[in-house]
């Protein structure tokens, strides 16, 4: 009586096992929204008859089988701008459950005519099972309008930095003067604080005679505001022949995924 009693024990303490595995397994196999976290991104874009489409990096950290139920994105209340295509690559592994993932998302518009501003603040998953859930992504604004070249990006031009730094070197390809009015970005939690041109503070208009080159350097400050990463697109006001023109430098992404920035990501609600 003794050993079937034990018997009987032994059964329902593997019965409680395989049913706990399988709890795990099957929660390890799921998406389950609260494990997946997405970076909070400062950008501002501009899409032009230059850069008619551009690219979204959205930074999120998941555990890899979450990414495997991931079945079609979108992005949540804009009108006018839309996704085109998307693509998720896997980066670094975070720990043994999560790891860094990277949803390069290519954005544009029908018309980069159309005076267009919207802001991307949400995306919407929908998995295999065809549900749906909503993740914050920051403030992302996008804009778009006319675009002149007549100053051209010289040599090299950072695109990618961990330091909240800038530094580009401009020509003039046109065939008369050009008056330098202002330097601006359009972003929501930073501004730059001192710009330099030639290494002078940029307080007074400049003026760029044909095939001139400038160099402009400035650094920012940062408002506060719940950020991890911010895009930037400087953009230039001129004016040639008594006519204002702008022209709008390639993005620049800072980016620097270090320990206090993934605790800071993981550790949101």
């Amino acid at each position: 009586m003794k050993r079937k009693s034990l018997y009987i024990f032994a059964f329902l303490i593997l019965a409680i096992l395989i049913t706990t595995l399988k709890e795990i397994t099957d929660e390890e196999e799921s998406f389950i929204p609260e494990k997946v976290k997405f970076a909070r991104w400062d950008s501002d874009i501009k899409l032009s008859d230059t850069f008619p489409e551009r690219s979204l990096n959205l930074v999120f950290i998941a555990p890899p089988s979450a990414v495997e139920h991931i079945e079609g994105i979108s992005l949540k209340d804009t009108e006018k701008i839309k996704l085109i295509e998307y693509q998720i690559e896997k980066g670094d592994e975070i720990n043994d459950k999560y790891s860094l993932f990277t949803l390069i998302a290519t954005i544009g518009v029908a018309n980069v005519i159309e005076q267009i501003s919207e802001t991307i603040q949400t995306i919407t998953i929908r998995t295999e099972d065809q549900s749906e859930y909503d993740f914050t992504v920051g403030n992302i604004q996008v804009s778009t309008g006319l675009h002149e070249n007549l100053l051209e990006v010289v040599d090299s031009y950072r695109v990618l930095s961990s330091k909240l730094t800038f530094d580009v070197k401009l020509r003039n390809s046109g065939e008369d003067s050009i008056t330098l009015k202002e330097l601006f970005i359009d972003n929501k939690h930073l501004q730059f604080n001192t710009i330099l041109v030639n290494g002078k503070n940029f307080d007074t208009d400049v003026v760029i005679q044909p095939d001139e080159m400038i160099r402009l350097t400035a650094n920012f400050h940062e408002l506060e505001g719940d950020v991890d990463f911010y895009q930037i697109t400087p953009t230039l006001h001129y004016e040639m022949n008594g006519e204002s023109y702008t022209t709008n430098i390639e993005s620049t992404l800072y980016y620097d995924m270090d320990e206090e920035t993934i605790n800071r990501i993981i550790g949101r609600k």
